[in-house]
């Protein structure tokens, strides 16, 4: 509902795709230096590993209205999904997934999909342009647990 009532009360619109458009949010989102250096497909040292209920702590902090990404999974679904009346096997699950991401196993033909996102260009008040990232529900929970697991409370 607050989702909605902020977009109704907004006066961003969604931008044309033009050639000006698409240069607008390349020069805000440019690609990855040519130099950068790239980890090793093995990483030293230990990986963060997360418990069950650090991962529902972090479902259920998704604020309601939460948009799904590309795949149409949204986070309201793993709410329901992981309800503790009929959701543990699935919480279990949701664990070894989260931390299967976080030892660095996705495959790297995966990667792109599982990490990248769709970008939606509005147009600000000021007439500039303001891209919005919209990505997986399920590399949210990922990042989600794991900022909480290192963040210094």
């Amino acid at each position: 509902m607050k989702g909605a009532i902020r977009h109704l009360c907004s006066s961003d619109t969604l931008q044309r795709p033009t050639l000006i458009t698409f240069q607008s949010i390349k020069d805000k989102h440019p690609p990855a230096p040519a130099d950068r250096r790239l980890l090793a497909n093995e990483a030293s040292g230990t990986t963060l590993t997360v418990t069950s209920d650090q991962v529902l702590e972090a479902i259920k902090s998704f604020p309601s209205g939460s948009s799904g990404g590309p795949d149409g999974l949204r986070p309201q679904h793993l709410k329901d999904m992981t309800n503790h009346q009929i959701g543990e096997d699935m919480i279990n699950s949701l664990t070894d997934f989260v931390n299967f991401v976080l030892s660095g196993k996705i495959p790297d033909w995966v990667r792109p999909f599982f990490f990248g996102a769709s970008l939606f260009a509005f147009k600000n008040n000021d007439e500039g342009i303001r891209p919005i990232a919209v990505g997986l529900s399920l590399r949210r929970l990922v990042a989600k647990v794991a900022c909480r697991s290192v963040s210094i409370k």
